[in-house]
């Protein structure tokens, strides 16, 4: 989202990318573009995915059982959809 205004103790702010926490549609936009950005990696046919992938809202919980390496490409990969959004790996590779 471009130039998505709120209020915020009477007073007015821009969020020129993204939306605000906590306004009415911020976890719908979340979900949908979520949904849309997991569609756009293309999970369902990756030869080279995880064997679980949980979503909540914009957080993901993934377990794979390849190679450190190949985890590294896939996010790798993920992280060029787009300039804010990206993947992290927590934990032990």
């Amino acid at each position: 989202m471009r130039l998505n205004s709120f209020k915020f103790i009477e007073r007015h702010f821009l969020y020129t990318h993204g939306t605000a926490i906590g306004t009415n549609m911020a976890v719908a936009f979340s979900v949908i573009y979520m949904a849309d950005f997991a569609e756009r990696l293309g999970l369902e046919a990756s030869p080279i995915k995880p064997f679980v992938w949980q979503r909540f809202i914009d957080d993901i919980f993934s377990l794979w059982d390849i190679t450190a390496v190949e985890v590294k490409n896939f996010v790798d990969f993920a992280n060029i959809f787009h300039p804010t959004i990206k993947i992290h790996i927590q934990g032990e590779l």
